[in-house]
C-alpha cells in the first residue's frame, strides 16, 4: 500500500507539472521581444523532451499500479486462513450439537432402560411366587394322586442357562465404555433378569402341563373309586392300611422331593454368590493394586525430596561452619 501512494504521489506531481508548461505555452504566444521567445522556445523543446521522457515514465508508473491492484485483489493467505477457521469454527459447533443432542437421546434410552429393568424385576419376582405356588399345588395333586412328583424345577435349573451365563451378561454390564457411571450400571444391571424370566417362564409352562396332566389323572381316579365303592367293601380295612400306607410313601416322596428342589435352589443361589464374591474380590484387587502404585510413588517422590532436603541441609552447615571460622 506504501508502494501505491508513492507511485499516484509521482502521477500527481507528474501531471502538475504537464498543466505549468501547458501554460508556459500558452503564455509564449505574446512575446514582447525575439531574445525572450529565443529563450523560450529553448525551455520550451527543454521541457517538451523531459515531458515526452515523463508521459514514458507515466505509462509505465500506470501499468506497474495496473499490476498492483490486481495483486491486489487476488486473495492472499491470511484471507484463507479466515475462512479456514471460520469452517473448522462451524464444523466444531455442529459437532457439539450433535454430541449434545446423542447425549440427550442417551439419557432418554438410559430412562428407558431403568424403567425396563424395574419392570422386569418385579415380573421376575411374580414369575418366583407363581412358580412356587404351581409346584406346591403339582405336588399336592401328585399326593392325592399317590404318585411321585416330576423333577420340573430340577431339570430347568440345571438345563437352562446357569449363573455363569448370567454374569457374563452382567459383566458386559461392566466395560470400561460405562466405567465412568456406576449408577446407569447399577440400573442397567437389572436388565440381565430378562434371561432369568426367560427360564422361570420355561419351568412355568412345564409346570402347568404336568399339574394339568396330573389333575386329569385325578379325575380319572375319582371316577374309578366311585364305581368301585359301589361294589361293595370285603377288604375295607386292609385296603385303608395300604391306603395309608401309600399315603405316607407319597408324603415322603412328595418331601424328598421337595428337599432336592430347595437344594438345588440353594445350589444356585451359592454359584451366583459366588460369582458375585469373586467379581468383588477382584475389583477389590484391582483397586489395591492401584492404591498400592499411587501409595509407591508417592513415597519414592517423598524419599527423594527428603534426600534432596538432607543435602541442601549438609551444604548450607558445612558454608555456615566455614564462614564462621573465617
Amino acid at each position: 500500500m506504501s508502494r501505491v501512494s508513492v507511485l499516484s504521489a509521482h502521477v500527481d506531481a507528474l501531471q502538475q507539472l504537464k498543466k505549468q508548461i501547458d501554460a508556459e505555452d500558452m503564455a509564449k504566444k505574446t512575446p514582447k521581444d525575439g531574445l525572450i521567445n529565443e529563450k523560450l522556445r529553448a525551455v520550451v523543446t527543454q521541457y517538451s523532451n523531459w515531458f515526452l521522457l515523463s508521459g514514458k515514465e507515466i505509462d509505465t508508473l500506470r501499468a506497474d499500479l495496473i499490476e498492483l491492484q490486481k495483486n491486489l485483489n487476488c486473495p492472499d493467505a491470511m484471507i484463507l486462513l479466515r475462512n479456514e477457521i471460520t469452517n473448522l469454527k462451524n464444523k466444531l459447533l455442529s459437532t457439539e450439537q450433535r454430541s449434545l443432542d446423542l447425549q440427550s437421546d442417551v439419557e432418554i434410552l438410559t430412562a428407558i432402560s431403568q424403567n425396563a429393568g424395574q419392570s422386569l424385576g418385579s415380573a421376575r419376582n411374580t414369575l418366583v411366587v407363581l412358580s412356587d405356588e404351581l409346584a406346591q399345588l403339582y405336588h399336592l395333586v401328585c399326593t392325592v394322586n399317590g404318585e411321585t412328583p416330576n423333577r420340573v424345577l430340577l431339570d430347568h435349573k440345571s438345563d437352562d442357562l446357569d449363573s455363569d451365563s448370567l454374569s457374563a451378561i452382567q459383566a458386559q454390564f461392566k466395560s470400561d465404555t460405562l466405567a465412568s457411571k456406576a449408577q446407569t450400571i447399577e440400573d442397567l444391571q437389572a436388565l440381565s433378569d430378562a434371561v432369568e424370566i426367560r427360564k422361570y417362564v420355561d419351568t412355568v409352562a412345564d409346570q402347568i402341563k404336568y399339574l394339568k396332566s396330573s389333575v386329569e389323572r385325578t379325575i380319572d381316579n375319582n371316577k374309578h373309586s366311585v364305581r368301585s365303592s359301589t361294589a361293595g367293601g370285603e377288604d375295607k380295612e386292609n385296603r385303608e392300611e395300604i391306603a395309608d400306607l401309600q399315603e405316607q410313601i407319597i408324603k415322603l416322596k412328595s418331601l424328598l422331593s421337595a428337599k432336592r428342589e430347595q437344594i438345588a435352589t440353594l445350589r444356585t443361589v451359592l454359584k451366583s454368590n459366588k460369582n458375585t464374591a469373586e467379581v468383588a474380590l477382584t475389583n477389590l484387587k484391582s483397586k489395591y493394586e492401584n492404591e498400592k502404585l499411587v501409595v509407591s510413588e508417592t513415597m519414592s517422590k517423598l524419599r527423594n525430596e527428603l534426600r534432596l532436603l538432607k543435602e541442601d541441609a549438609a551444604t548450607f552447615s558445612s558454608e555456615y561452619f566455614f564462614s564462621f571460622f573465617i
